[in-house]
């Protein structure tokens, strides 16, 4: 992969991507997704990613164009951010967050129940990257949730 490679796939996700810690019956997990009408660009980040592209569907109205969405999880989409993190502008914070969240993921032994503590610095994660993502919303400052309860609130002030 070029730095030019990295630099437009950075771009592109920065206006077209998202992050998220989703949760499921396994546990969290992170996920990284692009949608586009034009397949070509989401093709690229597949060649340089990996992942997969799929149709979306469910919007009924003849008007709208079909689109799809290319989407990684996991390690793959942690260090597709990793790949991207120089270049990145409007979603820095939500891929460290997410890099950081892999991480504590990647650390815990597979088929061991994870320790409250564990379940609740995953828990943390998560609410912490729908918070950073709820930025753009029209309350401007955002609040993540105390990691500890003696922490005392982070704030950040958008851009």
């Amino acid at each position: 992969m070029t730095e030019i490679e990295m630099a437009w796939a950075a771009g592109f996700f920065d206006g077209e991507g998202s992050v998220v810690i989703g949760h499921n019956r396994a546990g969290n997990s992170l996920r990284i997704i692009a949608s586009q009408v034009d397949i070509r660009p989401l093709l690229k980040l597949q060649q340089l990613f990996g992942g997969g592209i799929y149709p979306r569907t469910g919007d009924n109205n003849p008007r709208h164009a079909q689109s799809y969405e290319w989407t990684t999880s996991s390690r793959r989409a942690s260090a597709a951010l990793g790949s991207m993190l120089p270049y990145l502008t409007v979603k820095r914070e939500v891929a460290e967050l997410a890099i950081e969240f892999q991480a504590l993921k990647s650390s815990h032994r597979l088929g061991v129940r994870l320790t409250p503590e564990q379940k609740a610095d995953e828990e943390w994660h998560r609410q912490a990257l729908h918070a950073l993502n709820a930025r753009g919303q029209p309350k401007g400052t955002v609040i993540l949730p105390p990691k500890k309860k003696s922490a005392q609130l982070r704030l950040l002030k958008e851009a």
